[in-house]
């Protein structure tokens, strides 16, 4: 099992993680280029993530800065968002800010197209819009708006876009488990946005924090110390325990760009790897798939069949992963079901509401579960029934699963008049033997 472990001085910022994820992953012989090229397919501009040596309060490490080469941008990069206000200073465009300039903004519902039409691995690709919408939702709150409706400024959103998904991008090549946060400072006072003069932390950062129950620190400077993508980020990622037999593996110094007075603009990034999870580092390519899913769970004794029936139609046509009913007895033996359903954690509110809606529920409960599941792919198989659909299950390279698709053997076993386990053998053997004929 792998996890990383922030330790939090300085604070932190989109690019002060990516720096570190992007040295973990060249210790482990994936370069800097494996991150850089699937973003550059990704974002319309020109950039380079340029990193470079740096030491503090006698602290050494180094630091990250995006260069943006776009030239038609540059000048409103003044606070563009509430991001980058202290961390992220340092795309140094050299340019003086006359206010004049307009330029178009990126919705998080363009920017949320632009993700899903990316070339990213799957795994990334999800990870990077479960923390984008979950940036989009507090920002949405803050301002009192839908997330979809939340607009970034161009540059921002360029910046936000390289950090969120460079970082999940990373994150998923290095398999990493679960993250371990210390307290975060977040930084007292005020800071000017692009709205006016706000109080630290951002109001956005600020609901992130209290949405996901993050640990603040108290020990501050006067200045933006978290940005809300940094806050995103840790807030989406799996939290997992250091267990007393974890080992450390590497540690990191990743560097802001601020000066402050009484520390190192520090956020320390460790490493650890415990045994139960013992397998070599060049294991990166798991067998299966796997993805954090939340589980609802609420007990009902009031519900007839018919509202159920319709309700797990409705959950499914909602995009439910899954959903379940197991019979129950309850207080007062009362005869009672147990409703599951399996979801999307960005589809969290959505199944809230029609749960509460739907069933008269009083009260839901959520896991988060981790669900692991095979490779699958289809194939027709012709057989003298027809042609017949099978699902095949790869395990690490090889089918280990065969299933002949149900509605296409009963379709076929009512117009031949036969069984439909008949013609399930059938499918099976057709498959079985489809590579001996010449």
């Amino acid at each position: 099992m792998k996890i990383l472990r922030f330790d939090s001085v300085g604070g932190g910022s989109g690019d002060m993680i990516l720096n570190a994820l992007i040295e973990f992953c060249e210790m482990n012989g994936i370069p800097q280029a494996a991150i850089e090229e699937p973003l550059h397919q990704l974002v319309p501009d020109h950039f380079h993530l340029r990193r470079s040596e740096k030491g503090s309060h006698g602290m050494s490490g180094k630091t990250l800065v995006v260069d943006l080469h776009e030239h038609h941008h540059e000048e409103e990069h003044h606070h563009h968002h509430e991001e980058h206000h202290h961390h992220e200073e340092h795309h140094h465009h050299h340019h003086d800010h006359d206010g004049e300039h307009h330029h178009a903004h990126r919705s998080w519902a363009d920017i949320r197209a632009m993700i899903e039409g990316s070339t990213l691995p799957d795994a990334a690709k999800n990870l990077s819009l479960e923390v984008f919408h979950t940036l989009a939702e507090a920002e949405g709150k803050v301002h009192g708006k839908p997330a979809d409706e939340v607009h970034f400024h161009e540059v921002g959103a360029v910046d936000s876009i390289i950090d969120i998904c460079g970082c999940c991008l990373a994150f998923t090549l290095l398999g990493v488990d679960g993250i371990s946060l210390s307290p975060l400072p977040v930084g007292i006072g005020t800071v000017r946005c692009a709205h006016g003069v706000y109080p630290l932390p951002a109001p956005a950062t600020q609901e992130l924090l209290s949405r996901f129950s993050l640990a603040v620190s108290s020990d501050n400077e006067p200045c933006e110390m978290l940005t809300p993508t940094a806050a995103a980020l840790f807030a989406v990622w799996k939290k997992a325990e250091i267990r007393g037999n974890a080992v450390i593996r590497a540690s990191f110094n990743s560097f802001g760009h601020r000066e402050m007075e009484s520390r190192p603009n520090v956020l320390r990034v460790t490493l650890y790897e415990s045994e139960n999870g013992s397998e070599p580092a060049a294991e990166a390519v798991k067998p299966y798939q796997t993805e954090q899913l939340i589980q609802f769970e609420a007990n009902l004794d009031d519900v007839t069949g018919e509202q159920l029936g319709a309700a797990m139609a409705s959950f499914f046509e909602r995009g439910a992963l899954d959903v379940w009913f197991t019979p129950m007895t309850m207080k007062k033996q009362r005869p009672a079901v147990q409703l599951g359903v399996l979801a999307r954690p960005k589809d969290r509110e959505a199944f809230l509401k029609s749960i509460f809606t739907e069933t008269g529920t009083f009260g839901v409960r959520e896991f988060a579960v981790t669900r692991y599941s095979l490779e699958r792919r289809w194939e027709t198989v012709e057989t003298k029934f027809g042609p017949i659909r099978v699902k095949i299950g790869t395990f690490g390279g090889s089918d280990v699963q065969f299933a002949p698709e149900f509605e296409d053997c009963q379709a076929a076993a009512q117009k031949a008049s036969v069984p439909v386990s008949e013609v399930f053998r059938e499918a099976l053997a057709c498959w079985s033997r489809r590579g001996d004929a010449v």
